[in-house]
């Protein structure tokens, strides 16, 4: 069997702050990938406790390890750019300061992109952690899919370095932030790039359905404009225009609702 995918580098984008109790799991489980090359391009958005210390006390200990430090909080955005502009690897990969990697996420992750070159992007099934709860998602979206949902789980991704790049990163428009996931992918769509999902839950995430609280009107009434103009520009059809409205009922629902059915829907995976 061809092993050569083996010798891809993988450059690993992951910004941190203020996730000190979480980062020493997260790091660990990157470095013990059974994909061997690799780096881990960490950068600390000006976190208030002790993550920087943490992230440095590991670059100390491993050369895998690149540590950046922004003076002032700049959002999730721009902190990406800030890794990316770092990375060397083939391939770049996605990774939250308080998740996991399962052992051998990037070893099937590059696989499929080397043995799939139609493909720019693979992400994977996310399971939730501390249960047996699996967030599931489409194995091959296509450009509609956008209107309901990311066509990947964003931080479960791994995707070819050059696309990346090509792609400027994530917008540093203020009015995009929290959403510049959602952004990046509709501009991956847009130019022509195809994507995928190993329907395995090869990354485990931490949620709170409680930050539904925290979720503001206007904020979800500008997602619902965003996704409008998008679904115009890909010429989509009136049907899938009312998935764009999807952000601002789950505002205007009374948050217990939106709580329950979340852990119900949950449960039921």
């Amino acid at each position: 069997m061809d092993r050569s995918y083996q010798n891809k580098k993988v450059s690993v984008l992951m910004g941190i702050y203020n996730c000190a109790d979480t980062l020493p799991e997260a790091i660990e489980s990157v470095l013990n990938q059974t994909h061997r090359n690799l780096e881990l391009i960490l950068c600390d958005d000006g976190s208030s406790d002790n993550t920087y210390e943490i992230a440095r006390e590991y670059a100390e200990k491993d050369s895998r390890i690149v540590l950046l430090k922004n003076e002032e909080n700049i959002t999730l955005g721009p902190t990406l750019n800030r890794c990316l502009s770092a990375a060397t690897g083939d391939y770049c990969a996605r990774m939250d300061g308080d998740d996991l990697s399962a052992p051998d996420r990037f070893e099937k992750q590059v696989r499929f992109l080397e043995e799939h070159p139609e493909y720019d992007v693979v992400g994977t099934y996310m399971q939730i952690y501390g249960t047996d709860k699996v967030r599931t998602i489409p194995q091959y979206p296509e450009i509609d899919f956008l209107a309901q949902s990311n066509p990947c789980c964003h931080a479960s991704i791994v995707m070819r370095t050059a696309v990346y790049k090509e792609l400027g990163g994530y917008s540093t428009d203020p009015k995009l932030a929290r959403i510049e996931d959602v952004d990046f992918f509709w501009r991956f769509y847009l130019t022509g790039h195809k994507a995928a999902n190993i329907l395995e839950p090869l990354y485990i995430v931490r949620e709170n359905p409680y930050t539904y609280r925290r979720r503001k009107a206007r904020f979800s009434l500008n997602v619902s404009r965003y996704l409008m103009k998008r679904c115009k520009e890909a010429h989509l059809s009136k049907h899938d225009y009312i998935y764009c409205f999807k952000p601002v009922l789950a505002a205007v629902i009374p948050k217990r609702l939106m709580i329950a059915y979340h852990l119900k829907k949950d449960s039921q995976r």
